[in-house]
C-alpha cells in the first residue's frame, strides 16, 4: 500500500548518487519528508564516473520493457533539464551541459554494418527515429577513422555532464526540503527504519532518534553495494560491480569539430562544448577494486585513437574508474523487495539516463500505489 502524499510522510533513502538523489527529490517535491543517508561523499561513485550518455536506442536490439523505460528516461531527463535551466535563469544549456546532438554508432566491417542496419530497420518499423548513414555521411558528422564504412544515426539522443547535473540536482533537492546525513554507515534496513552503525563519530543530526532513523518507507539506492545492505532482501549477486575506466582528453579543435556521441571499435567518445572528449570504457569484473591497470588504460586509449585518429596527438587531461551496478539480466531493480524495502538499483550503464524516471516511478509507487513493471521487480533476485 502507498503511504499517501497528503500526509507528508517520512521516507529514508539509502544512497546519495544520482538515482538516490532523484528519488529523494521527487518524493520531497510531492510532500514527503525525506532523509538521504550516504556512507561516503554523495555522488562520488558511479554518478561521478559516468560519461552522461542519454542513448535509449543506440544499444538496444529488441523492443520491450527496457527500451520503453529508457525512452521514458530520456523524456524525463529532458524535462528535468528544462526545470533546472529555468531555475538557474539561463538558456537551454544552463548548468548541466545538455546537448541534444544525437548518437552515431559506426561500423568498420560488413558484419557490424549488417547488425546496425538491422537495428535501424526494426526501430524505424516501430516508429522510432533512426537512420542508416553511408561512410561519407558518417565522416561529415564526426572525424572518424578511414575504416568506417557506415553507421546508425539516432538523432533524438543526448548527453549531459553528470557532475554538473548532480550539483544542481542536489541544490534543488535541498531547496525542496531533502535532509542529508553524510558519512553514515548503515547496519541494516527494515521496511520502516534504517539502523546506523555504532562507531559513528559525533552526534547525529537533530530529529534522528539515537542510531535508528524511522520512516514510513525505506528506499535503497546503493548501486553496486545494494546487496551488501543487510535487510534489503536480494541475493548477494543480484547487483554486482563492473569496473569502467574512463579517460578525458583535451581534444582542442578535434573535440570541437563534432557534437554527437560516437560509438565504435568497442568504445565511445562523448564530446563537450569546450573541446574535451570523454573516452570509455572498460567493463571489468574485478569486485570493488577501482584500480586502473596499464592494460585497461591502454585499451581505452587504443580504441579512442582508432575511432578518432585526430586525438592521437592531443594531451590526456585525466583518467578515473567507476563501479557500475550490473545485474545478471541487464535490467534494473525497481520496486519493493520481499522484506518490504523499496529498491532502485542495478542501472548498470544507464544510471544517468534513468535517474529522473526512477525518481518519478518510485515516487508514484510509494505515495500512490502506482504499479511498476514486473520485469524490474526485485523479487526476481530474492535472497
Amino acid at each position: 500500500m502507498g503511504i499517501g502524499a497528503d500526509k507528508a510522510r517520512r521516507v529514508v533513502v539509502v544512497g546519495g548518487g544520482l538515482v538516490g538523489l532523484s528519488v529523494a527529490r521527487a518524493l520531497a517535491r510531492a510532500g514527503a519528508g525525506v532523509t538521504v543517508v550516504e556512507r561516503g561523499v554523495p555522488g562520488a561513485e558511479a554518478s561521478w564516473a559516468a560519461g552522461g550518455i542519454l542513448s535509449p536506442q543506440a544499444e538496444c536490439d529488441v523492443d520491450g520493457p527496457m527500451l520503453r523505460l529508457c525512452r521514458r528516461g530520456l523524456a524525463d531527463m529532458r524535462a528535468l533539464e528544462r526545470e533546472l535551466a529555468a531555475e538557474q535563469g539561463g538558456g537551454h544549456d544552463a548548468g548541466i551541459g545538455w546537448r541534444t546532438a544525437g548518437t552515431l554508432d559506426v561500423a568498420t566491417t560488413p558484419a557490424e554494418a549488417a547488425t546496425l542496419a538491422a537495428r535501424v530497420a526494426w526501430q524505424q518499423a516501430a516508429g522510432l527515429q533512426a537512420a542508416w548513414l553511408a561512410g561519407a555521411a558518417v565522416r561529415a558528422r564526426a572525424p572518424v577513422g578511414g575504416d568506417v564504412i557506415g553507421g546508425a544515426w539516432f538523432a533524438d539522443e543526448a548527453s549531459v555532464e553528470p557532475r554538473r547535473l548532480f550539483e544542481q540536482l542536489r541544490a534543488n533537492a535541498q531547496r525542496a526540503g531533502v535532509h542529508f546525513l553524510g558519512g553514515r554507515r548503515v547496519r541494516r534496513v527494515e521496511a520502516d527504519a534504517v539502523e546506523l552503525d555504532r562507531d559513528l563519530e559525533g552526534a547525529l543530526d537533530a530529529g534522528v532518534a539515537g542510531e535508528r532513523i524511522e520512516g514510513d518507507a525505506v528506499v535503497v539506492c546503493a548501486g553496486a553495494w545494494t546487496p551488501r545492505v543487510a535487510g534489503v532482501g536480494v541475493a548477494d549477486d543480484a547487483v554486482f560491480p563492473v569496473r569502467g575506466v574512463m579517460v578525458e582528453i583535451d581534444g582542442g579543435d578535434v573535440g570541437r569539430s563534432f557534437d554527437a556521441v560516437v560509438y565504435g571499435h568497442g568504445g565511445y567518445a562523448v564530446p563537450r562544448r569546450d573541446g574535451r572528449v570523454l573516452i570509455g570504457s572498460t567493463m571489468e569484473r574485478a569486485g570493488f577494486d577501482k584500480t586502473i591497470t596499464a592494460g585497461a588504460l591502454a585499451s581505452v586509449l587504443r580504441r579512442a585513437v582508432t575511432l578518432l585518429p585526430g586525438l592521437a596527438e592531443r594531451p590526456v587531461k585525466s583518467h578515473w574508474a567507476g563501479l557500475r551496478p550490473g545485474t545478471a539480466d541487464g535490467l534494473p531493480l525497481l520496486g519493493r523487495s520481499t522484506t518490504g524495502v523499496w529498491i532502485a538499483s542495478g542501472h548498470f550503464r544507464n544510471g544517468v539516463l534513468l535517474a529522473a524516471a526512477s525518481g518519478a516511478l518510485l515516487r508514484d509507487a510509494i505515495l500512490h500505489d502506482a504499479p511498476l513493471d514486473a520485469a524490474f521487480a526485485p523479487d526476481r533476485f530474492a535472497r
